[in-house]
């Protein structure tokens, strides 16, 4: 497991390639997987990671979490498929327009 040491950048943010809303987002869902997973060695490992004490490439690399996270997809996935064809479509749209968006903190100049 890699430390990350007091005064290193933020290991989220870096995992987001420094999207700050990014990283809010998966800050927010790593906090729910430390709740869910308290007293775990997961849930453990998350609370490091959100605490800067490890990396978050570690965490990604954790067996438990690659599994907890595959479970996500493959759930995403059966919602998404669930979907009939017109909800769908309005949602790409939608995700398209909000990429497109040029006040987006990503299309900024740093």
């Amino acid at each position: 497991m890699t430390s990350v040491e007091p005064g290193d950048d933020d290991s989220v943010l870096a995992f987001t390639r420094g999207d700050a809303e990014a990283a809010g987002h998966l800050r927010a869902a790593l906090r729910a997987i430390a709740d869910e997973q308290a007293g775990t060695p997961l849930g453990r490992l998350v609370e490091s990671t959100l605490a800067g004490r490890t990396e978050m490439r570690a965490l990604a690399d954790y067996p438990d979490f690659v599994a907890l996270t595959d479970r996500g997809a493959r759930a995403y996935e059966e919602a998404w498929q669930s979907l009939d064809p017109e909800e769908r479509a309005r949602l790409t749209e939608e995700a398209e327009r909000e990429l497109d968006d040029p006040d987006r903190a990503d299309h900024r100049e740093p």
